[in-house]
């Protein structure tokens, strides 16, 4: 017996080496090679792989600015620098944007910097990736353009002084591949003792023509603003405008626009002025870790036919997310006319 085994000692101490060797192996090809997930269809998910070669799996929303907006079930809604994914695959149809103002409707792949879509009707169509603009869904997921956002507080007091605060918002914006519909409202109304102490409302919309990623123009914009006391029923400024996109990265985003209006001001007592105005607006927002934000925005009316009627609009917001459809908003607005009424 200890004949038999003796030649075939130096295979069995090495066993363990060589089992150990082709484990390495094998585990070498499967890094080297990659998972790859499986193709899409419309019974599966949108895949989505980061330059970290980490593959995500749930719903593309909607790519527009440089930017991937995407709903994981794991991560929830996560926004991804464009520069930041490597490969994409999308389940569903899309609409594809690519520079010319030329769009395409088909299912779609991104990959080794080439765009793949492959249209209704079996057309395959290839471009490179530095030419798209957007992604959005077709005209058959028309809700997923849409988005709403309310908001609203109450403070009552009760003792030496009886005051109640009530402060409500609202944004509404429509995305497609072309134009972007933006409104926002914002109303305040305080009563101290039964007395009226405060009560202003400002509703602004805007329709934007987006003719580059960053470049657009917007026709029309329109404001509504009334103060009782500041003295104004109502005041109308409809205008026109262009702006851009200066810095749009996954952390930092900074819109300016600049524009020409009409203002159309009515007055407690009958009083009405007509007057001519140059606009500028700056947006800057800031998205920070742990699905806080923060939005800084100004707007200068200045009423070139009277500078004392020229006005400030300023808001400052941090919002945090508390649940997935409900977030804790601190803002602070601030608004100013170098002379009222």
């Amino acid at each position: 017996m200890t004949r038999v085994l003796r030649p075939l000692a130096p295979l069995i101490f090495r066993a363990p080496l060589l089992v150990l060797v082709l484990s390495l192996a094998a585990t070498t090809s499967l890094a080297v090679e990659g998972w790859d997930p499986p193709e899409a269809s419309e019974e599966q998910w949108d895949w989505l792989m980061l330059d970290t070669e980490e593959w995500i799996k749930g719903e593309m929303i909607v790519m527009r600015r440089e930017k991937v907006y995407f709903d994981s079930d794991k991560f929830k809604d996560l926004t991804i620098d464009w520069d930041d994914v490597v490969e994409l695959r999308l389940s569903r149809p899309r609409i594809f944007r690519r520079n010319g103002r030329r769009t395409y409707a088909g299912i779609g792949r991104i990959k080794d910097g080439v765009v793949q879509i492959v249209t209704s009707n079996g057309q395959h169509i290839d471009f490179p990736r530095d030419e798209l603009v957007s992604i959005v869904y077709t005209e058959a997921a028309e809700i997923r353009n849409w988005h709403l956002k309310l908001g609203v507080s109450l403070a009552a007091r009760s003792g030496n002084t009886d005051q109640q605060d009530f402060t409500s918002n609202a944004m509404l914006s429509r995305d497609t591949i072309f134009h972007r519909w933006h409104t926002t409202y914002v109303g305040t109304f305080s009563e101290v003792e039964g007395d009226r102490t405060v009560n202003n409302h400002r509703a602004s919309s805007s329709l934007d023509f987006l003719v580059t990623a960053h470049f657009f123009v917007s026709v029309p914009t329109f404001e509504f603003f009334m103060d009782e006391f500041q003295n104004i029923d109502a005041r109308y400024t409809p205008g026109l405008g262009i702006g851009y996109e200066f810095i749009d990265t996954s952390m930092v985003s900074y819109i300016s626009t600049i524009g020409a209006a009409a203002q159309i001001t009515q007055y407690d007592g009958g009083l009405q002025d007509e007057d001519a105005a140059l606009i500028y607006t700056s947006s800057l927002s800031f998205e920070f870790p742990r699905d806080v934000d923060l939005d800084l925005n100004y707007k200068l009316q200045l009423i070139v036919t009277d500078l004392d009627k020229t006005s400030h609009t300023t808001s400052a917001v941090l919002s945090f997310e508390i649940w997935d459809p409900l977030d804790l908003d601190v803002g602070a607005y601030w608004d100013r006319i170098e002379g009222p009424q």
